[in-house]
């Protein structure tokens, strides 16, 4: 007859089975914990809880002025980790892509003279928001975030070719939206986006001096969608 030893491997292999068990049971009773009873809905986000989230800002604007017309669209897009260290407070980390495109024309006689312009690049922001309660599952969430940016230029240049700059700076963020939890993992988010990024714009071409490069400042500001899941 016959015993099973428990080596120290298994040992060990039990015990990471069991702290993750319990580090996912710690997360989900954490996202219930947003659940009451009655017809009030979900009335706060508790503490431990983790929020991962898609977000989509778009901003269009035209202008007409005489012969002359310009079209400015800018979308920035990306994803957010939030975690909540105390109740309805969230701490995060978001990383996005945006693209900026500026078409202008101007009619002169018969001709018509087209120019188009483009930023694009990658933008990381750490965020800090607060949920305060609607009522019936909807929260209020103002945010403000500040960051960096890094992307590139295109410009149009003579005889049909085109100039590609190197964009580097600094960025900040601020958002006020309404968060809808559909249930304690599900929610939908919309608001107003304010987007401010200063930096350098610098030529590509390294031969080029530093006193070439240019600073400037740009906003956008736009609405946004996004959809999250917390546990």
């Amino acid at each position: 007859m016959t015993s099973a030893a428990t080596t120290p491997c298994s040992k060990r292999a039990l015990s990471s089975v069991i702290l993750v068990v319990a580090a996912l049971s710690g997360s989900v009773a954490a996202a219930r914990g947003t659940v009451r009873s009655g017809t009030s809905g979900f009335e706060r986000i508790s503490k431990g809880v983790i929020d991962l989230g898609l977000d989509n800002t778009l901003l269009s604007r035209y202008s007409k002025a005489g012969t002359s017309s310009t079209l400015n669209l800018s979308y920035f897009g990306g994803i957010t980790g939030r975690y909540f260290v105390g109740d309805n407070l969230g701490l995060g980390l978001s990383l996005n892509g945006f693209y900026a495109r500026d078409h202008s024309s101007d009619e002169a006689g018969t001709s018509t003279t087209e120019l188009t312009a483009s930023d694009r690049g990658v933008m990381a922001f750490a965020m800090m928001d607060y949920f305060m309660r609607l009522g019936h599952s909807f929260f209020l969430k103002p945010g403000l975030g500040g960051g960096f940016f890094y992307g590139w230029r295109t410009l149009p240049a003579a005889q049909g070719l085109k100039l590609e700059n190197t964009l580097v700076g600094g960025a900040g963020r601020l958002n006020l939206g309404v968060v809808y939890y559909a249930s304690a993992h599900m929610n939908l988010k919309a608001g107003a986006d304010v987007i401010v990024r200063v930096g350098q714009e610098k030529p590509s071409d390294a031969q080029a001096s530093n006193d070439e490069s240019q600073r400037f400042t740009s906003v956008e500001a736009g609405f946004s969608v996004g959809v999250g899941y917390s546990f």
